[in-house]
C-alpha cells in the first residue's frame, strides 16, 4: 500500500493518543496474519501476508490517520465491492456439479453460465480471439501458454483466503510458480477401463492393448499427448518424450491399433457409453469415468486399472482471463469452491480427487479410501505428470495424431 504524505503535520492532525491505536492496529495485523496461515504445518500459503517491523507499521498507521485527520473529520466507511450479476465459466462438459453452481448463486445472487468446451486448447483459442469468460478450467499444459500470451489475470490472494486448504504437493508447481495465475481444482489418474464380461484376460498394462488375444474395439480420445503418450509408455519411454526417434516408434506402434480404434466424441462428458453399448471393450479414461458407470448401475461390469508401466497424473486448475471485468466476483467463486465442505461436495459428486486437505474429513469414506481415486504412494512410483514440451515436439505429436485418426471413420 502506498501512503502519500501531506504537509499538515501538526499536533492538531496527529494527537498523541493515536500511538495507542497504532499498537492495537499492529496486534490486529499479527492476528490476521496468523489466521491467514491457517494450518500449523510450518508452511504459509501462497499470497500470505508478509510481516513488517513494528516501527514501520507504526509509521504506516500514523500516515493513514494523518491523511484522515487532514482531509475529513469523519472517514467514510469502505463500501463492499459491487458483485457481478453473472459469471461465465468455460470448462470440460459436465465438469462442475450443478449443485455447486446453484449453491454459489443462492448465497451471493450471482447467476452462473457454464459453457462446455471440446478441449482446453479450444478455450485458449477463443480467449485469443477475444471471447469473454470470467473463469476457465485449464490443465498444467495450457497455463504456461496462456501466461506467455498475456491471457490470464494475476490472482489477488487477499480475496482467496481459503487457498490455505490447498495441499502442499499441489502448490507452487513449475508450470505456475507461486500460483500467480491459477488455483488447483481437481486431479486424478489416467488409465484403462474395460468390460470385464467381454475381455477374456484382465488388462494390467498399457502394452496389453497390443495383446493379440484382445480383438475388441478400443475407444480413444483425439488428444495428441494421450494418443502418443499411451504408445510411448507401452514401449517403456516417458509420456513426455521429446525424442523424435521415440516419437516415431510410438507412431508406428499406434498404427498397429488403428483398425480397432474408435475416436470418442470430444463433447461427451465420459466415454463410458461406448463400453455400455458394446461399441468398445476398452476405453482410455480416468477414475471419474467410474461415476458415470455407477450412475447407469453398470459398475459391476466395468473395471478401471492403473497400468503397471505408470499412470499419468492430470491436474486441472481454474484461472481468470485477463479480459474479464468481473475479477473480484471470480475470486470470490474461487474462494467458495475452496471451502472444505464445497470441495468435498465436488469430490463426492464427481468421483474425483481434489487437492484440498481441509475437505478430506467431509469426503465420503468410500471415495477417500478408494485407491483408484486417491492412489497410495506405492502405486505412483512410475507415475508421471503431464509436462509442457517444446513446440517442435508438440508439432511431432500433432503430426502423428493426424496420421493416426485420418483413416478412422
Amino acid at each position: 500500500m502506498n501512503i502519500f504524505w501531506e504537509t499538515c503535520i501538526t499536533p492538531r492532525c496527529f494527537p498523541l493518543y493515536y500511538s495507542n491505536l497504532a499498537d492495537m492496529f499492529i496486534t490486529s495485523m499479527g492476528q490476521q496474519a496468523d489466521q491467514q496461515t491457517g494450518r500449523q504445518t510450518g508452511r504459509q500459503p501462497i499470497g500470505k501476508y508478509i510481516r513488517m517491523p513494528k516501527t514501520l507499521l507504526s509509521v504506516m498507521f500514523a500516515g493513514f490517520l494523518l491523511l484522515a485527520a487532514c482531509n475529513s473529520p469523519v472517514s467514510p466507511a469502505r463500501s463492499r465491492p459491487v458483485m457481478a450479476e453473472q459469471l461465465t465459466i468455460s470448462g470440460w462438459e459436465g465438469y462442475m456439479p450443478q449443485s455447486v453452481l446453484d449453491a454459489f448463486s443462492a448465497e451471493y445472487g450471482v447467476e452462473i453460465e457454464y459453457v462446455g468446451y471440446g478441449t482446453a486448447a479450444d478455450a485458449i483459442a477463443e480467449m485469443r480471439q477475444g471471447e469473454v469468460y470470467d473463469l476457465v478450467v485449464l490443465g498444467n499444459l495450457e497455463i504456461p501458454v496462456a501466461v506467455a500470451d498475456n491471457l490470464l489475470a494475476p490472482l489477488d490472494y487477499r480475496n482467496i483466503p481459503n487457498f490455505k486448504y490447498v495441499t502442499d504437493d499441489f502448490r507452487d508447481l513449475a508450470f505456475d510458480p507461486q500460483n500467480k495465475h491459477s488455483v488447483p481444482f481437481q486431479w486424478g489418474t489416467s488409465g484403462l477401463l474395460y468390460r470385464n464380461d467381454l475381455v477374456a484376460t484382465p488388462l494390467t498394462r498399457w502394452a496389453d492393448l497390443w495383446n493379440p488375444t484382445h480383438t475388441g474395439k478400443i475407444a480413444l480420445w483425439a488428444e495428441s499427448r494421450d494418443l502418443v503418450g499411451v504408445a510411448l509408455k507401452s514401449l517403456g519411454f516417458s509420456y513426455n518424450s521429446e525424442d523424435p526417434a521415440e516419437i516415431e516408434q510410438a507412431a508406428q506402434r499406434l498404427m498397429e491399433l488403428q483398425p480397432r480404434v474408435i475416436i470418442a466424441d470430444q463433447m461427451l462428458a465420459s466415454g463410458v457409453p461406448y463400453l455400455l453399448n458394446g461399441e468398445a471393450e476398452v476405453l482410455f479414461g480416468w477414475a471419474y469415468d467410474m461415476q458415470a458407470a455407477e450412475a447407469e448401475g453398470e459398475s459391476e461390469r466395468i473395471t478401471y486399472i492403473l497400468p503397471q508401466e505408470g499412470t499419468i497424473i492430470w491436474l486441472d486448475n481454474l484461472v481468470i482471463p485477463a479480459i474479464s471485468q468481473q475479477k473480484q466476483t471470480s475470486e470470490l467463486f474461487l474462494d467458495f469452491i475452496l471451502r472444505p465442505q464445497i470441495g468435498a461436495q465436488i469430490a463426492n459428486e464427481m468421483y474425483v480427487a481434489i487437492p484440498n486437505e481441509g475437505a478430506y474429513e467431509y469426503i465420503e469414506p468410500a471415495i477417500l479410501n478408494n485407491p483408484l481415486i486417491f492412489p497410495k504412494a506405492e502405486v505412483l512410483v512410475n507415475a508421471e505428470f503431464y509436462e509442457p514440451i517444446s513446440p517442435e515436439a508438440e508439432a511431432l505429436y500433432d503430426e502423428v495424431r493426424e496420421r493416426f485418426i485420418e483413416p478412422i471413420p
